[in-house]
């Protein structure tokens, strides 16, 4: 008998964390959460409070300490320890949203599934993992965007099993 293993999110995140150039890496819900991130090798993790961790009313916050690299952290008005990704995936949210209206609204192409943003800095890639949740990898502009986005296309579908 043939049993599937399901992917783990964490394991998911990681091997996208992990790509040649690849930065960070993170699944967030359209509402502008981010529900887990993993960095690349060499950048230390944020660390981030959780209810089962007992800390009830600090669930979505980033945890504040040394081991953040001072590159993933925004000054106000993000507020004291928000991440750069938090602030990122707020804002990425806000345009995705309007990119899916206007595909499916005012160009008559469906909803879209995946954005692709080039900036001086790196580029980001997303891709819709289910109708609520999207993956995202930040890279370094040296990074092969065709690699990058094929496997963000991969890691959708397998994130599309857990939080499906």
């Amino acid at each position: 008998m043939y049993t599937r293993v399901m992917p783990r999110l964490e394991d998911v995140l990681a091997d996208l964390a992990a790509l040649p150039g690849a930065r960070a890496a993170a699944l967030a819900g359209f509402d502008g959460l981010i529900v887990d991130e993993a960095f690349a090798p060499g950048r230390p993790a944020a660390r981030r409070a959780s209810v089962a961790d007992g800390d009830v009313g600090a669930a979505d916050a980033l945890i504040s300490d040394s081991s953040v690299p001072d590159a993933l952290m925004v000054a106000p008005p993000g507020g004291p320890g928000m991440s750069a990704l938090d602030g990122a995936v707020v804002e990425l949210t806000h345009a995705w949203n309007g990119v899916r209206r206007a595909c499916a609204d005012y160009l008559a192409g469906g909803a879209a599934r995946e954005l692709l943003v080039v900036a001086e800095g790196g580029a980001l890639v997303a891709q819709v993992v289910a109708g609520a949740w999207f993956v995202f990898l930040w890279t370094t502009p040296e990074a092969d965007l065709e690699h990058a986005r094929a496997a963000v296309r991969d890691a959708a579908s397998g994130l599309a099993e857990v939080v499906g």
